[in-house]
């Protein structure tokens, strides 16, 4: 597939409005861009490993997970631009995340690998 045909991929999964092309074009690289508002998002914004694998799963003990990949929906909200400024509107946005475990509960990667728009 070249990136023509990944952009277009990427447009159509996200239902980018707007200058859809440049939108997308920014997160093929590497950039994450809001599919509500278009704005980049700042890196505050984003879900990582310690808030989700640490604070969260871990918080509640017990919690091993033995497979070597899993897939998560992660809730989060856009609360600032680029520059650290708070947006006007905030908006909740999900993330599609994959984690790495080691067999014996540690993480040992995760990677956001698409952000949509909240249901």
């Amino acid at each position: 597939m070249d990136e023509r045909e990944e952009v277009e991929k990427m447009r159509d999964r996200n239902g980018y409005t707007g200058d859809e092309n440049e939108r997308a074009m920014l997160q093929l690289k590497g950039k994450c861009v809001c599919p509500v508002c278009g704005e980049e998002i700042h890196e505050d914004n984003l879900p990582d490993k310690e808030s989700v694998i640490t604070e969260n799963v871990y918080y509640w003990g017990g919690v091993v997970i033995t497979t070597s990949f899993v897939g998560l929906l992660v809730d989060f909200w856009h609360e600032y631009t680029i520059g650290g400024v708070t947006l006007d509107s905030p908006h909740k946005l999900t993330a599609v995340v994959t984690c790495e475990f080691d067999g014996q509960g540690g993480c040992i990667g995760f990677e956001i690998k698409e952000i949509r728009a909240k249901r």
